[in-house]
């Protein structure tokens, strides 16, 4: 079993070890995983036009429409980016 099929998974110390590159969080609300949470992997790079990436989510952010919330969150969050000019 991996992380890669999309089920909820109970973070382990070697979960907390790993590095994950942008940060061990939650993508849409930015909880920073701890021991014994809930979190699940989102496969988004199969989705056209997504553009977020696959993502980590908590069991709080988790649900229905979670791949389209991450990509409109993105898309937002990108869009303020340019406007202010960091990026």
């Amino acid at each position: 079993m991996s992380f890669t099929d999309q089920k909820p998974f109970e973070v382990t110390a070697d979960d907390l070890r790993r590095r994950w590159g942008s940060g061990f969080k939650c993508k849409l609300c930015g909880h920073e995983f701890v021991l014994g949470d809930t979190v699940r992997w989102v496969y988004a790079n199969g989705t056209p036009g997504a553009q977020c990436g696959n993502f980590l989510v908590c069991f709080g952010c988790d649900g229905e429409n979670v791949l389209q919330r991450g990509i409109d969150d993105f898309q937002a969050t990108f869009k303020a980016a340019k406007r202010w000019g960091i990026i």
